[in-house]
């Protein structure tokens, strides 16, 4: 079974090509100086011969290879070939990388060496924590120290670090964007009359029954199925932490790509920051575990490789389910002579000043919100002190309620958020939370029936996995001798993950001043270029044929 997010993977997709079957890149022919030969096989060697005009032979030993570059600037299927992810980005990449340091260890020491090997880092994402808590039935905390352990005893790794740490410059930067993002909005399309919190939407049952709206797209007044022209629009603001949503807007709805927030995620924003650390010349060698294998394909985007290093900002994406494989292979691979430690059993490590925790709870901690970063809690709350000088932060639960208007859809994964005036109900805000492929679909129907000037959301937090994060394709799957569903399962992964203490990302002053430190105030274009990234529309080349 696929590890990949419904949206990427799209069930119902004939989208899947092995490389070797029907993939359609081109392969470059690197000389033309043989033309006029022909190809031979040796059966007994079974070993192809080029054999040029005058009769001589040689090996063809140069195969064709596609790699996931091929695969995210290729609009053949909507996913990647599962067999190129893999053999380019495994737990097995991160054993050799560590092999490669203890080989350069033992080494003796001559002029002409080599340089050093990159040290490793690992950055593990508080949803694998979760999960892996979730099986062990251990606190996060617990885990993240065992994996500290494992990490730098085992592995080798000189920082084990969290990517919540770097998801708090991440939330910042994003409300910071969609302020502007408002503004920009208002300067081309001057305010209207307030709208009324009764009137400001349809209940959520009554909402697929309303008519069709038409709207002025690229070819004048169109109906909702026309593809309207975003290019000059600043709101909605769509949420961009998730690969596996960026990629499928990417090859298939490329007109929402203007509306996607420019901030990169937390993981890229981890990888810039580490890439800047150290000695620029022999760059750490970074590993980070994640709950999904988009992630993968999101560390290979062309936009995080740096030419001067050869580099990539994240080097390697292994899943929550490797990160457990790999608990018990580096054992037998690295030290087969000594008995396999089971992960229970492992010793506890100190964990990084990076990786948070609150020593009186002895809990990790998080960002407010849902178990997928907290981005529409955050940026509804920072929108609404900036904009209209509604503290929420530290308000209570009441004045909250007060304030903001909760919709629930049809199922949990569709959720909106109004911001609202207590005393006229005025409407100043409009946020909402959709997860899965079909409540994807249903927000894009919503964006193109709604009027430009009044958009029906200002933010949606978009992640491509019903359930969010904590559900994502590379957690680990519940047990199949078990008597728990997997939405029990979720639930059971979710409870684990909450368990943390709660802290609002502005409040992460250390990570604001590092990033300050590297990049400069966040106006610098140095900062501009560290903290955000482009999207571009794959022009088809194939027919996808959807069978809904």
């Amino acid at each position: 079974m696929s590890g990949f997010s419904g949206a990427l993977q799209l069930a119902d997709l004939n989208d899947y090509i092995a490389p070797s079957q029907a993939c359609i890149k081109p392969v470059d022919v690197p000389s033309k100086k043989n033309l006029g030969a022909t190809v031979t096989l040796d059966e007994a060697t079974s070993t192809y011969y080029e054999v040029s005009k005058e009769g001589d032979a040689q090996p063809l030993t140069e195969s064709a290879s596609i790699t996931l570059d091929d695969c995210l600037a290729c609009s053949g299927c909507v996913t990647s070939a599962e067999s190129v992810l893999v053999a380019q980005q495994s737990h097995q990449q991160v054993l050799d990388h560590v092999r490669s340091i203890r080989a350069a260890a033992t080494a003796p020491g001559t002029v002409d060496a080599p340089p050093p090997p990159r040290q490793l880092v690992v950055t593990l994402s508080q949803q694998s924590i979760a999960s892996l808590a979730a099986k062990y039935a251990l606190s996060p905390a617990t885990v993240a120290r065992k994996v500290t352990w494992f990490a730098t005893h085992v592995l080798g790794a000189v920082r084990v670090l969290d990517v919540a740490f770097f998801r708090d410059v991440a939330l910042t930067e994003a409300a910071h964007e969609l302020i502007d993002r408002y503004h920009q909005h208002h300067a081309r399309f001057p305010r209207k009359a307030p709208i009324a919190a009764a009137d400001s939407a349809p209940a959520p049952d009554a909402a697929e029954a309303q008519p069709r709206r038409r709207v002025r797209g690229r070819r004048g007044l169109a109906s909702q199925d026309s593809v309207p022209d975003f290019s000059q629009h600043a709101l909605p603001m769509l949420a961009s932490a998730c690969p596996g949503w960026i990629c499928y807007a990417e090859k298939t709805q490329g007109y929402v790509l203007p509306l996607i927030s420019s901030t990169k995620s937390p993981q890229q924003i981890a990888g810039t920051t580490v890439r800047s650390l150290g000695d620029p010349n022999v760059p750490f060698y970074h590993v980070a575990v994640m709950p999904c294998y988009d992630k993968k394909l999101e560390a290979s985007r062309s936009d995080f490789y740096n030419e001067q290093l050869r580099t990539r900002d994240i080097d390697c994406v292994i899943t929550t389910t490797e990160l457990d494989r790999l608990f018990t292979e580096a054992q037998q691979q690295l030290a087969p002579d000594h008995p396999v430690v089971p992960f229970v059993e492992f010793p506890e490590a100190p964990l990084d000043p990076w990786l948070r925790h609150d020593p009186t709870t002895d809990a990790l901690i998080r960002a407010p919100g849902s178990s997928s970063g907290g981005y529409l809690e955050y940026l509804l709350y920072a929108t609404a002190q900036a904009l209209f000088g509604i503290n929420l932060f530290t308000a209570d639960a009441a004045t909250r309620a007060a304030y903001v208007q909760t919709t629930h859809h049809r199922n949990a994964d569709f959720t909106e958020l109004t911001l609202i005036d207590p005393s006229s109900r005025t409407v100043h805000l409009r946020f909402a939370a959709v997860y899965g492929f079909k409540n994807i679909q249903n927000v894009l129907r919503k964006l193109k029936s709604s009027d430009p000037a009044d958009p029906v959301f200002h933010y949606v937090e978009v992640m491509a996995c019903p359930s969010g994060c904590v559900n994502g394709g590379g957690q680990l799957p519940v047990d199949s001798k078990s008597m728990v569903t997997p939405r029990e399962w979720v639930a059971t992964v979710h409870q684990a993950y909450e368990t943390g203490v709660t802290q609002w990302a502005h409040e992460n002053t250390v990570a604001a001043q590092l990033v300050e430190s590297l990049f400069g105030p966040r106006t610098d274009p140095r900062a501009r270029a560290a903290l955000h990234t482009q999207y571009r529309a794959v022009e088809a080349t194939v027919g996808i044929s959807a069978k809904w």
